[in-house]
């Protein structure tokens, strides 16, 4: 996770959105705190997103994805977030942890019918929980899914 501590340190505001989606609570709430501890100054730009998030603190974190000039930049989350969610300009996406099904992981990747950068972060147990497609993707070096 260190290639993430200079941008977010250096450019802070001005760091390309990223969303970060994991498949557990425990995992998600994992990378934030360690993002945070390891750049405090960092911390207005950086939010946690999941089923457990009190109501108030999730209108407000989806209505600064709606807004391409908001300063949020980096978004942790589990699939609470995905379904259905417009995001603005996020075409950096971390999935920490592989999906489990192909439609999963288009919607986690797909923002806004433009090109973006998704990056797999996995383990064994993920790619033995994965269906047969998912795992050919994350074989592949580079995988490119059409404009639905």
């Amino acid at each position: 996770m260190f290639w993430i501590f200079d941008p977010l340190q250096e450019l802070q505001e001005k760091i390309p959105r990223v969303l970060f989606y994991c498949t557990s609570i425990n995992n998600s709430s994992k990378i934030y705190t360690f993002l945070v501890a390891e750049v405090p100054s960092s911390v207005q730009y950086i939010e946690l997103f999941h089923s457990e998030t009190e109501e108030m603190k999730k209108k407000y974190i989806v209505k600064e994805l709606k807004n391409c000039d908001s300063p949020l930049r980096v978004v942790i989350s589990t699939s609470a977030l995905g379904m259905g969610m417009d995001a603005k300009a996020f075409h950096n996406v971390i999935l920490f942890g592989a999906q489990t099904n192909c439609s999963d992981f288009i919607q986690e990747i797909g923002r806004d019918n433009m090109p973006s950068v998704a990056l797999i972060l996995y383990n064994g147990y993920h790619e033995r929980v994965a269906d047969i497609d998912i795992k050919k993707i994350m074989l592949t070096k580079e995988y490119v899914i059409p404009h639905l």
